[in-house]
């Protein structure tokens, strides 16, 4: 790249990672970019103290939260959120539950939509949000389309986190749970993370991928927390496939 400015540099590192290619080493950004090692990896531990990216086991980088900052309006700006925000909304007031929409970036979840009830209970989470995707139901409705050995290469060399006593402990106990949910399309959580029940459900596009996940939330053991197995479920569901459809879904 000659003579190129750093900031040159770190914008052509950034454009290396996409969807299909979350993970890249440093020698293979030097080798793609034709920048010297040195001056790669002063580069990358620029953008890791930016937030930008972060490192992975392996010599291995993956693109950090400061990117959803950076693009965050863009984001919120596409028709995945134009087309989910009139039914989110319908859903919350169908459920009196908030409900949100959300993508799932690498190991994470990323809540890019929410649509609030004036009800006492407020979950935390918030639009931007990052939460890892084993710890909750949205995070697992969004893992449903990979195998169990694209999964167990997603979470290698990652230990849980726990947030309850009901987090899953192990990738064993993860794939039990996906399992589980794909075999009902939907999944059910009490007490997986916080003291919340909720319930979620996968939202394809045209081809039939999952790009997002929607879900609703009520406080554990309240009356409405009660329902989310039975009629929230079955709105939820519902709501997922009137995004799905005008996403292109004509199943």
């Amino acid at each position: 790249m000659g003579q190129v400015p750093s900031l040159e540099r770190a914008i052509a590192i950034l454009r290396l990672f996409n969807r299909s290619r979350r993970l890249i080493s440093a020698p293979e950004i030097s080798q793609e970019l034709a920048i010297p090692r040195s001056t790669t990896h002063r580069v990358l531990q620029s953008l890791v103290d930016l937030d930008l990216l972060r490192r992975e086991p392996g010599d291995l980088y993956a693109t950090g939260h400061g990117v959803l900052t950076l693009g965050f309006e863009h984001l919120a700006a596409q028709p995945l959120t134009d087309v989910a925000s009139p039914i989110l909304s319908r859903l919350r007031d169908q459920t009196q539950c908030t409900a949100h929409l959300a993508v799932l970036e690498n190991r994470n979840t990323i809540y890019i939509l929410r649509h609030l009830t004036p009800s006492p209970f407020t979950p935390t989470i918030s639009i931007g949000a990052s939460v890892p995707a084993h710890a909750t139901v949205m995070g697992r409705v969004l893992l449903l389309d990979k195998d169990a050995a694209a999964i167990r290469r997603l979470f290698r060399g990652v230990s849980l986190q726990r947030f309850t006593d009901r987090t899953p402990r192990s990738i064993d106990d993860l794939l039990e749970l996906i399992e589980l949910d794909r075999a009902r399309g939907y999944a059910l959580s009490e007490g997986f993370f916080g003291n919340v029940a909720a319930v979620a459900a996968p939202v394809r596009n045209a081809s039939g991928a999952i790009v997002a996940g929607i879900s609703v939330v009520a406080a554990q053991g309240s009356e409405l927390g009660l329902q989310i197995s039975t009629m929230i479920k079955d709105a939820v569901l519902e709501a997922a496939n009137d995004i799905s459809r005008a996403l292109g879904v004509t199943r």
